[in-house]
């Protein structure tokens, strides 16, 4: 079981012994409480329960895959969720026993890194490619949104479209070195 997983089925213990899974709750409270509504604390936690499920159901559909992207040479190369062209390079990539020592000896990035190289599974790599490009995606995204809402802030909120992508652009750049040089050049022409 996944920690997506283990979460809501710890939170469906609470409802029964709801006091003692919220001891605060008991000390303001106290146990006999007539004014106390336990029945709008467990709503609550039904609440969350489903919301839970709701936001990382698309997980539990990636599960396998990412099983086999962690431990490829513990993953059921059988498993009829597989493509069969993928199956069949993840039966080769098991019987190579110098893969194998691979994978034990370096961390998994770096494992993928090796198989790539070897360019006899483009099939697998390019799974591995789509597992790897899901975290990159999303890092990428939450950092873009992080930074177009400091530089869109109150104080700025007449920037067009035009500015606020060109000052993301400047702000996602990885390195940006000026060209001094052609500046100059370019300064001394006019």
């Amino acid at each position: 079981m996944n920690v997506h997983q283990a979460f809501p089925v710890q939170l469906t213990t609470i409802p029964q012994k709801i006091l003692q899974s919220f001891p605060n709750l008991q000390l303001f409270c106290g146990e006999d409480d007539p004014d106390l509504d336990l029945q709008k604390f467990i709503e609550y936690v039904d609440v969350l329960i489903e919301e839970f499920k709701a936001r990382f159901s698309d997980l539990d559909s990636l599960c396998k895959d990412f099983d086999l992207f962690i431990s490829p040479f513990s993953a059921d190369p059988f498993n009829t969720q597989l493509d069969p062209s993928l199956a069949t390079e993840l039966i080769d990539l098991q019987s190579n026993s110098i893969l194998e020592k691979e994978e034990k000896r370096v961390p998994i990035v770096d494992f993928w890194l090796i198989v790539a190289k070897t360019k006899k599974f483009p099939v697998l790599c390019k799974f591995v490619a789509k597992i790897f490009s899901m975290f990159t995606t999303t890092y990428l995204c939450e950092t873009s949104f992080s930074l177009m809402k400091y530089v869109k802030s109150r104080f700025r909120c007449r920037l067009s479209d035009e500015h606020l992508s060109s000052a993301l652009r400047i702000m996602t750049a990885e390195k940006l070195s000026p060209n001094i040089s052609k500046i100059v050049a370019s300064k001394k022409s006019c």
